[in-house]
C-alpha cells in the first residue's frame, strides 16, 4: 500500500467516526437507511432487507426507510437509558 493510500484510508476513517459520533449525538429520533448501515457497517441493502424482516424497528414512509434510533442502538447492545 503507498503512502497516498494511507493517508485517503486514514482520512475515510477519521470522517466515518465523525458521522458516527454524529449520529450518536444527534437528537433525532429516527435514522435514514444510510445513517443505520453506518451504524452497523453494513450495506445500505442489508439494513432494508433487516427492515422488511422485522429485525429492526422502522416505518415505511414513502417508499423509504425511517428507523427507529433508540430500537437500533438497543439492537447493537448500546444502552440508551442513561
Amino acid at each position: 500500500m503507498d503512502a497516498d493510500t494511507k493517508t485517503t484510508t486514514s482520512q475515510e476513517k477519521a470522517r466515518s467516526a465523525e458521522t458516527l459520533e454524529e449520529i450518536l449525538n444527534s437528537d433525532a429520533l429516527v435514522l435514514t437507511v444510510k445513517q443505520a448501515a453506518t451504524l452497523l457497517d453494513c450495506s445500505e441493502r442489508s439494513v432494508c432487507r433487516a427492515c422488511e424482516r422485522g429485525m429492526i424497528k422502522a416505518a415505511k414512509v414513502m417508499s423509504m426507510w425511517r428507523i427507529n434510533k433508540a430500537a437500533l442502538l438497543e439492537y447493537i447492545g448500546i444502552d440508551t437509558a442513561a
